[in-house]
C-alpha cells in the first residue's frame, strides 16, 4: 500500500509502495478508506527536520495528522454506530495510558500530564497520507455527507474550537459573563467576545475568523498579503475585515476600531506572537496556537511596559494545542452551520489539491496564495 513518509535514516519525504495493509483486530475498530489529507504546517515543519518521531521499531513516519475518511468495514462493536459508506473524520492524539494522569483518563489527551502520548502522522504513530487505515471509535467521528467538500478542514478547524472555547471559559472570571441561569449555556456563552483579533491568514487563522463570525463576533484578521489579494477577499466575504500589518501594525488597530476583547495567534512566528500583547485590550485574552518552527527564532523582549499592561489591564497570555474527541464533535455542528451560511467562501479555504506523486513539491513549498492544499488519495 502507497504512503507518504519521512525515512529516519535520510530525513527525507519518500513515496513507499510497502506501507502494509491495515487489518482489524479489535471490536471496536473501523477500517477507513482515506479520501483526503490536508498539507500542514506541521508536516512541512517535520520534513525541514523539526521534530517528527516514527513508530517505536520503524524506519519511517507516514505523515499527515488532518484527514477526511469513509468506512469500509467496522468490528463487531463498532458495527452499532457505524457502517460502510458512513463519513469520518480521525482525531490526532492518544491517550498516554499512565495511571497518574488524569486528563487522558477523562478523554482528554490533548491536556496530558506525562507527555507520554503519541500523535497521528507527528510522533511515534502512523500518520493518514496513505490509501486506508484502522482507528478505533474513541477517536473516530462521524461526519454528514454535506460535509464531504468541507471535511478535511475539520482538524484545522478544531484547533480554533479548543483555543477559543477555553478562552470563553477562561472569561467566566468576569461576573457579568458568569451570570447566566444554567450551567450549560454558560458552557458556551461568548458574550464577553465583542471584538476579535486573527493573526494569520493561514487555515488556523482562517477557521478561527469563520468560526468568530459565525457566532457574530466582530473579527479582524491581520497578514502581510495585500489588501486586494486572494486571502483578503476571502476574509471580507464573511464580513471580517482584512488588515496588512506591513501597513497598519496590529498595535494600531485598537485605536481604530476599539477594544480587542480575543486574538486568536496564528502565525507560529514568536517575535510576531508577543507583539500582540501591544493589541490586546483590558480584560483580554491572547491565546497561542502556534509552534514555532525555524521561522520562530529566538528574540529578546522589553516586556517591562507589558507586565504592567497585562497587570492593570487583567490581561491572560494562553497556549492551546490540538483537540480531543469533544471538540472534533462540536466542530461536526459548527462546520455544517458555517458550510451553509458560507457554502462559496468555505469551498475557497481549500486552495490547492494534489496527486500522491506530488509529495516532494507539495511538502517544501508553499504557493503565496495558498490557505489550505490537500493531496487527494486514489482507491487503489
Amino acid at each position: 500500500m502507497r504512503a507518504i513518509a519521512l525515512e529516519k535514516a535520510s530525513g527525507r519525504p519518500v513515496l513507499k509502495d510497502d506501507h502494509p495493509e491495515p487489518v482489524l483486530h479489535a471490536p471496536d475498530q473501523l477500517l477507513i478508506r482515506v479520501l483526503q489529507v490536508g498539507i500542514c504546517g506541521t508536516d512541512r515543519a517535520i520534513v525541514r527536520g523539526e521534530g517528527g518521531e516514527p513508530p517505536p521499531g520503524d524506519g519511517y513516519l507516514v505523515l499527515g495528522h488532518e484527514m477526511l475518511g469513509e468506512v469500509v468495514s467496522a468490528g463487531n462493536a463498532a458495527a452499532a454506530d457505524y457502517e460502510p459508506g458512513d463519513l469520518v473524520v480521525c482525531t490526532v492524539r492518544r491517550s498516554c495510558g499512565q495511571p497518574e494522569c488524569p486528563t487522558c483518563a477523562h478523554g482528554e489527551s490533548d491536556m496530558c500530564y506525562t507527555g507520554k502520548y503519541v500523535e497521528r502522522g507527528i510522533f511515534h504513530a502512523h500518520g493518514y497520507m496513505t490509501s486506508r487505515i484502522v482507528e478505533s471509535t474513541e477517536y473516530t467521528v462521524k461526519l454528514p455527507e454535506e460535509l464531504r467538500p468541507f471535511g478535511v478542514l475539520m482538524e484545522p478547524t478544531t484547533v480554533v474550537e479548543k483555543a477559543i472555547l477555553e478562552s470563553v471559559l477562561v472569561q467566566h472570571r468576569l461576573d457579568w459573563v458568569r451570570s447566566l441561569d444554567d450551567s450549560s449555556a454558560i458552557a458556551r456563552d461568548w458574550r464577553f467576545v465583542r471584538r476579535a483579533l486573527v493573526a494569520g491568514a493561514g487555515p488556523i487563522g482562517m477557521m478561527a475568523a469563520f468560526l468568530l463570525r459565525h457566532h457574530d463576533v466582530e473579527t479582524h484578521v491581520t497578514d502581510v498579503v495585500p489588501e486586494d489579494g486572494y486571502k483578503a477577499s476571502l476574509v471580507n466575504s464573511i464580513g471580517a475585515r482584512y488588515w496588512n500589518v506591513s501597513k497598519t501594525p496590529a498595535a494600531e488597530i485598537p485605536s481604530q476600531v476599539g477594544n480587542i476583547d480575543l486574538i486568536v495567534e496564528a502565525t507560529g512566528i514568536a517575535p510576531v506572537a508577543y507583539e500582540l500583547l501591544n493589541a490586546l485590550g483590558v480584560n483580554g485574552v491572547l491565546v497561542f496556537t502556534g509552534v514555532p518552527g525555524d521561522r520562530g527564532g529566538e528574540f529578546q523582549l522589553q516586556g517591562g511596559h507589558l507586565m504592567r499592561q497585562q497587570v492593570l489591564w487583567n490581561q491572560i497570555v494562553m497556549g492551546s494545542v490540538n483537540a480531543n474527541r469533544s471538540y472534533f464533535v462540536q466542530a461536526v455542528k459548527d462546520l455544517s452551520e458555517i458550510s451553509r451560511k458560507w457554502p462559496d467562501a468555505l469551498a475557497r479555504v481549500i486552495t490547492g489539491h494534489h496527486p500522491l506523486e506530488d509529495y516532494e513539491v507539495a511538502l517544501t513549498t508553499q504557493p503565496k496564495d495558498e490557505v489550505k492544499a490537500v493531496f487527494d488519495i486514489p482507491d487503489v
